[in-house]
């Protein structure tokens, strides 16, 4: 019987142009990676996809009035044709908004939730009362609570590379406003039920490399996070 392998990269994002660091960093290797194994007999596959939601595509499409199905459309043909220029070839190329994609997603929290893996939580977020909309990730800009560089989204500090556990000033970043702060409820994923089976399987795979092995391992003692996997916004997984 013959070898298969499927072989991916990071997904790009649908938000703006490929560049030379992307390619040579990410999407080359995996394409000569596949080419070789191909060579070599093995039944391998390239696969990979335009990831088409965030709320910096919903930021965009608005500024551009579009629709997000719209600017993602644009973005997923024109990194296609990027990377048919610099001949990286791909056995298939999709988009994470295709119905099959979404299908799959409802299906996998689905069988999770039923597992007892997913629980619902009353949170606070941030809101506009201006544009009537929760605010979350790159909605609110404000002051970095770390570095203290102003004009810093409030999922990443751009100056100091942290994630702000509570941005300084916050605003909307649609009209500037201040947000208010409401109650919301978010659907979470159990992930600190599945440490001691993380642990444990990166203990036993000894091929992989150890300072990221104890890096991660070092992460699971301090103990994980229930992932918050629920955004208020339109555009998404339903």
């Amino acid at each position: 019987m013959n070898k298969k392998a499927i072989i991916t990269s990071a997904l790009p994002y649908a938000n703006g142009e490929i560049h030379l660091g992307h390619v040579a960093s990410t999407y080359l290797p995996a394409d000569v990676t596949t080419r070789f194994l191909k060579l070599n007999g093995v039944e391998a596959y390239y696969v990979c996809a335009s990831d088409d939601y965030g709320t910096p595509i919903l930021l965009q499409s608005e500024k551009e009035g579009k629709t997000p199905a719209e600017y993602v459309s644009h973005w997923n043909k024109r990194d296609y044709e990027d990377f048919t220029a610099f001949n990286i070839e791909f056995d298939f190329f999709y988009k994470t908004s295709s119905p099959e994609n979404i299908a799959f997603v409802q299906d996998v929290f689905q069988k999770l939730n039923d597992a007892g893996h997913i629980y619902e939580k009353e949170i606070i977020q941030f809101y506009c009362n201006n544009d009537k909309k929760f605010l979350p990730d790159r909605y609110v800009k404000g002051t970095c609570p770390d570095c203290k560089a102003d004009d810093q989204y409030s999922d990443l500090c751009e100056s100091c590379g942290r994630v702000p556990e509570e941005i300084i000033n916050p605003k909307c970043s649609i009209c500037g406003q201040p947000p208010t702060k409401e109650k919301t409820k978010h659907y979470f994923f159990k992930l600190k039920n599945f440490g001691d089976l993380l642990f444990k399987w990166l203990d036993e795979h000894e091929h992989l490399q150890k300072d990221v092995k104890k890096y991660v391992q070092n992460w699971i003692k301090s103990g994980l996070i229930d992932w918050d996997i629920t955004r208020d916004i339109s555009w998404g997984v339903p």
